[in-house]
């Protein structure tokens, strides 16, 4: 009991105590004009802090000050960069700049003016305001991870029969490892939380990588340049009364961001040049080669590093990227109808619609590897072309519909009808009530990408993705999809797309908005009745059933980490090979055999991604759930 199959441990698991400190003052005033006009004023100060952490184990590279790193000989070999703690030295607790004059100067008005031949209340409301959203959620990694490139991870597997005993990495390394009992520990190095007094720790200038610092490849510095992200907000509503206690109310909503902050951004890809004349000569950039800076690894051996990274603008650390950039925006239009009936005899109901449109350059600013496209996170095609990634937002939904209800059965105790059921009756139906919430939407937009660089260096790399072209004319949805077979061919058409030329991006945008996963029905519904059994009603029992997707429909999702892609990573492309260039054939259930060899099909097909445009059976939404509870209220 409690003897897990396997167990995988870093060789360090250091504690953080992150830290974000909010602030806000306001002041607010309403003024009535006139007897059926009333205008609101106010302004705000707010305040949100960037990060910090306790002990301040957190820093950033300093690429503007580069190190050199000398040989024994006294010769320059080679240029490297200092990470540098927050905190010391003088420097801020902060990464990133602290912005504290955040001014939210807001308005709004009420009238309710009165319409010849209209008796009912007729009432217009408007506003507009200013806010800037705290930076809480924009990603919780560590940054660096410290200790993430030291030595000594371990991996466990559970002793079976006719194997070797597993070795134990536990409290008591003689016996197994059991959650709760003898659990698994991390062994840690003592100069991981050892903070030097300057607070620098440099990159490779002994020529042995610290093992307190990252591989390279998770090199980030913190823009200096941010200004403060803030969105503009207005809205205007009107909202009248209507016959049988229901209110009509029709609304425009409007939303602009600024400032906004943009995903990780590379800055050291090889030279696109080189990198190209590499392929045209039949040499492989990802050749292994000593490493010319007679540089090593954490044992202490000579350093190997492909050919590629030696193409870099700092041929000395390999991916850069920037954090903290604030030069995304988006804006958000949306018209809403509701009609509402107030609870007037035991019924209530809602119905909204909502035509809404949202556009950004970047759906999500996070900086934690673990959340990149988890539904929101932005891939960039190309880092200095920002304006070029402006599209209908990842979670854009163009309609929705919404309804609830919520009603009580009409029989019992205080209800309309057989209000005097007596002692039996009353067990029967006395206190039945009923609600439920539906709602009908349209899908999210699909991105789709290459799938490798196409000859362009860093093209797959980090938040990186080179982009299809868009064949005009070919419909985006695949014409062969029904839901007889939804999971098992593609939904999105493979043949609507193109590969660009040998070093080119493609044309397709971030997100299609023509190419959007199914709509989806959920109805949500239950049933409860109270029961008193003691004299003071304060004190009853609630009995409910409650159904989840009523109606059992099934909801189809793409998953964006295995159906965005049309290739795989290792296409062999090149200027002086054979062409790749062109229309995508349809190559579903197709392999490389069903093709000449050395042929474009023959090559594409080897690279196809099978599951381009799939709507994986096992990412359904769930099926209907039941569920049934017993409260007591007392």
């Amino acid at each position: 009991m409690g003897v897990p199959n396997t167990v995988s441990l870093r060789s360090i698991l250091i504690p953080y105590y992150y830290r974000w400190k909010v602030g806000a003052a306001y002041f607010q005033d309403d003024y009535k004009l006139l007897r059926n006009l009333t205008l609101n004023f106010g302004i705000r100060w707010q305040y949100n802090s960037p990060r910090s952490e306790k002990f301040n184990r957190q820093a950033t590279v300093d690429l503007a000050n580069p190190v050199e790193v000398i040989d024994n000989n006294n010769n320059l070999r080679s240029v490297t960069y200092n990470y540098l703690y927050s905190g010391y030295n003088g420097r801020s607790r902060y990464l990133e700049p602290n912005h504290t004059r955040n001014l939210e100067p807001r308005f709004g008005f009420a009238w309710s003016p009165r319409i010849p031949g209209w008796r009912r209340s007729f009432v217009v409301r408007g506003g507009y305001g200013i806010s800037h959203p705290a930076s809480t959620g924009r990603g919780r990694d560590p940054i660096p991870d410290f200790g993430a490139g030291s030595s000594g991870s371990f991996t466990y597997a559970r002793f079976q029969s006719g194997t070797t005993p597993a070795r134990s990495q536990a409290v008591n390394p003689l016996y197994l490892i059991a959650i709760g009992r003898n659990p698994p520990v991390a062994t840690s190095e003592r100069n991981i939380l050892a903070i030097p007094s300057d607070g620098k720790i440099c990159l490779n200038c002994a020529g042995t990588r610290d093992s307190r610092l990252p591989a390279a490849a998770a090199v980030v510095e913190f823009a200096q340049d941010s200004k403060s992200p803030y969105t503009q907000s207005w809205n205007l509503t009107m909202q009248t009364e209507l016959p049988w206690h229901t209110v009509l109310s029709m609304s425009y909503l409007g939303n602009k961001g600024t400032h906004l902050y943009s995903p990780l951004v590379g800055i050291n890809s090889a030279d696109r040049e080189e990198f190209a004349d590499l392929l045209d000569q039949g040499i492989d950039p990802n050749e292994v080669v000593e490493d010319p800076f007679g540089r090593k690894d954490a044992m202490g051996n000579p350093l190997k590093v492909t050919r590629s990274s030696l193409l870099r603008p700092i041929p000395t650390l390999g991916d850069i990227n920037i954090a903290g950039i604030t030069n995304s925006t988006s804006i958000y239009h949306a018209g809403t109808a509701s009609l509402d009936r107030r609870f007037s005899r035991g019924f209530y109901f809602r119905v909204n619609y909502t035509w809404a449109k949202s556009i950004d350059t970047a759906s999500d600013g996070s900086t934690s590897s673990s959340s990149l496209y988890l539904w929101g996170n932005t891939r960039i095609q190309d880092p200095t072309d920002l304006k070029a990634n402006r599209s209908v937002s990842n979670y854009d939904t163009r309609h929705r519909l919404t309804g609830s209800v919520n009603f009580q059965i009409p029989f019992g105790r205080g209800r309309l009808l057989w209000n005097r059921p007596g002692k039996i009756g009353g067990l029967l139906v006395n206190n039945w009530n009923v609600s439920a919430i539906g709602t009908v939407s349209s899908g999210t937009p699909f991105s789709v990408y290459l799938g490798d660089a196409n000859g362009i260096p860093g093209g797959i790399t980090g938040n990186e993705r080179i982009r299809p072209d868009v064949v005009t004319g070919v419909p985006l949805i695949n014409p062969r999809w029904s839901k007889n077979v939804a999971n098992d061919i593609p939904y999105f058409n493979p043949e609507a797309f193109a590969r660009p030329l040998f070093g080119h991006t493609g044309n397709a945008a971030r997100t299609l908005d023509y190419a959007r996963n199914p709509w989806r029905q959920t109805l949500n519904a239950s049933v409860l009745r109270d029961v008193y059994p003691f004299e003071n009603r304060r004190r009853y029992f609630q009995m409910r059933a409650e159904a989840f997707n009523v109606l059992n429909h099934t909801t189809f999702m793409s998953t964006a980490n295995e159906t965005y892609s049309l290739f795989g990573t290792g296409v062999p492309v090149s200027r002086t090979g054979v062409r790749l260039d062109g229309p995508v054939p349809y190559l579903w259930g197709l392999g490389s055999a069903s093709f000449p060899l050395g042929t474009r099909n023959q090559i594409l097909a080897q690279y196809y991604n099978q599951n381009f445009g799939k709507m994986w059976r096992d990412r359904n939404g769930p099926g209907r759930t039941m569920q049934f509870a017993l409260r007591f209220y007392f």
